[in-house]
């Protein structure tokens, strides 16, 4: 079973080096092979009898081989997901599809930081307020030194294949130390839900969503690991639990909280259902200890949720809270159906091996958590949505974690069934992996040829506004101009420089807005207001205009 789980945990790599017109057939191709082997077992087992199949299943694997092969799907895996998200962060980058607002916004705010300004941006606020405003996210800063080693606004990028690839890996190793602890003591039963596990998490799909959404929700996992870590540790000793590990334990679990506001809502929804059951189990060490983190969650949340938005004052219209009511047009996604969310709880499920379902508490809190998102009227939140899925997935792995320990099922068949539903589930989606050929060919047919000359363009207008720190540029242009200079929304040109008591630039390029997204109407009406204030134009390029406002007050 050692070489199916490990040729299994290979799935996700070879799709992503391979060409698009592969990748449907070898996944239904996984699909079928994994119903044959569920089947040819699930019939030997029911007749009681043994074949080669079986024989070779039940084949008990040295230590160390378990280990090289463990190693090697986690080195291939980090190969083939570089390849794919250079390639995956080229076809965005060169289809001017980095021009998404929170990108934008998120690497606006990194580099605040990154240059010693705080959280501060001018995306989510006219007025050039904190980010934490809008999401109350101060744990993202771990992304700032990405931001720093990157050119071109490309940091965030980068910084999120990274932890895209530490989170997967290091969940890894996770299931694998609880493994070989189940090993050693003696529980030779673990090694079916291991190679489950193993194969579930180098296929995370969820996992690949969050990272390849580009935005900072991917430290959610990262840091998830080390609390969850933590926590399993402590609450399985017996005696007297030391210092050291509270103290890791509380900070994993700040750094976890910090990575946005709600997380303490969703982690205390799961800690609830395990704290019941430790009561009924007088395990008086692990009621201690969940005690501890809801007390810390419960603080945790009465700054963000009170006292932050308290001593914001004035600002408190700006505060995320009001991010969460808002409501969205006709041309937005939309809620869909009730059998739609319950269709996507069943994935979740799948997502972390189907065999979680036996851990009836833990399964209790992730179905405490999905009701948030059942009840909300934001369509990417309640559908899980691209990122959206960071609220449930760490649970969803850590009692992945667990099963390993917990699994008392000893039949083949029961495996492959799961394993087969993991990669039914994953076929599914036919934007997993994206493909990033398709994205140049869907985006650059229309207006290829003005995206080339906008490139060159923009080598001039580097050159030209070298020396300057802001400039206000169309949405979509912002990630070809330097760090260097600040970049802020076209819509508070007019604005910021009516006074004229500071030199303003303007960069457009009407030709290459989306009209669904900003229609070019608008863009010319803001040029003219900018040319009304007294602003020239001081290079026309092949697609792009610059204009000019000098400062005429001191």
């Amino acid at each position: 079973m050692l070489y199916f789980a490990f040729l299994f945990s290979l799935v996700t790599s070879f799709l992503f080096v391979s060409p698009n017109h592969l990748v449907a057939p070898f996944s239904r191709g996984v699909v079928l092979f994994s119903a044959f082997v569920f089947l040819a077992t699930y019939f030997k087992e029911r007749k009681n009898e043994r074949n080669w199949l079986i024989d070779f299943l039940n084949d008990k694997p040295s230590k160390i081989l378990v280990l090289i092969l463990v190693s090697t799907s986690g080195f291939l895996f980090l190969i083939a997901s570089s390849w794919h998200f250079y390639h995956l962060t080229k076809s965005f980058y060169d289809s001017f599809l980095f021009h998404d607002a929170d990108y934008i916004g998120i690497s606006d705010f990194l580099l605040s930081i990154a240059n010693g300004e705080g959280f501060q941006t001018h995306y989510y606020s006219e007025t050039g307020g904190s980010y934490l405003n809008h999401h109350f996210a101060p744990g993202s800063f771990i992304l700032a030194p990405f931001v720093k080693l990157f050119p071109y606004r490309m940091g965030l990028a980068f910084g999120c294949l990274f932890f895209y690839q530490a989170a997967t890996l290091l969940w890894l190793y996770f299931g694998y130390s609880q493994y070989r602890t189940e090993m050693e003591s003696g529980n030779f039963q673990s090694s079916l839900p291991f190679y489950l596990f193993w194969i579930v998490i180098l296929n995370q799909q969820y996992l690949y969503r969050i990272g390849s959404s580009y935005h900072f929700e991917i430290l959610v996992t990262f840091f998830a690991f080390f609390f969850f870590l933590s926590y399993a540790k402590l609450s399985e000793l017996r005696n007297q639990i030391k210092l050291s590990g509270l103290v890791w334990l509380f900070l994993s679990l700040l750094l976890y909280l910090s990575i946005k506001e709600d997380i303490s809502i969703y982690l205390f929804l799961f800690i609830l259902p395990l704290m019941y059951r430790s009561f009924q189990t007088r395990n008086n060490q692990a009621v201690k200890l969940q005690i501890s983190i809801i007390c810390i969650i419960l603080l945790w949340g009465f700054f963000v949720f009170l006292l932050y938005p308290f001593l914001q004052g004035n600002n408190l219209g700006e505060h995320w809270k009001g991010e969460l009511i808002k409501e969205y047009g006709n041309n937005y996604k939309q809620i869909q159906s009730n059998w739609k969310s319950a269709k996507i709880l069943i994935e979740v499920f799948v997502s972390g091996g189907s065999a979680i379902f036996t851990q009836s508490f833990e399964s209790i809190g992730i179905c405490l958590i999905y009701l948030i998102h059942f009840f909300s009227n934001r369509p990417w939140h309640h559908e899980l949505y691209s990122y959206y899925s960071y609220s449930l997935l760490p649970m969803v792995l850590f009692t992945g974690v667990l099963l390993i320990k917990n699994w008392k099922e000893t039949r083949w068949s029961i495996l492959f069934l799961c394993i087969m539903m993991v990669f039914y589930k994953n076929s599914l989606d036919s934007n997993f992996p994206l493909d990033p050929m398709k994205i140049l060919e869907s985006r650059l047919e229309s207006k290829k040829t003005q995206q080339e000359e906008f490139l060159k363009d923009a080598i001039e207008i580097s050159k030209i506004t070298q020396n300057k720190s802001v400039i206000y540029s169309q949405y979509n242009l912002c990630i070809f101009l330097p760090d260097s200079i600040q970049t802020k929304p076209l819509t508070l040109a007019t604005k910021d420089c009516s006074a004229k008591n500071k030199d303003c630039l303007m960069l457009i390029a009407p030709e290459l807005t989306d009209e669904e997204l900003w229609p070019k109407d608008r863009i010319l009406l803001i040029q003219l207001e900018f040319e009304r204030l007294g602003a020239k134009k001081t290079y026309t390029g092949q697609v792009s205009e610059l204009w000019y406002l000098p400062k005429t007050i001191k």
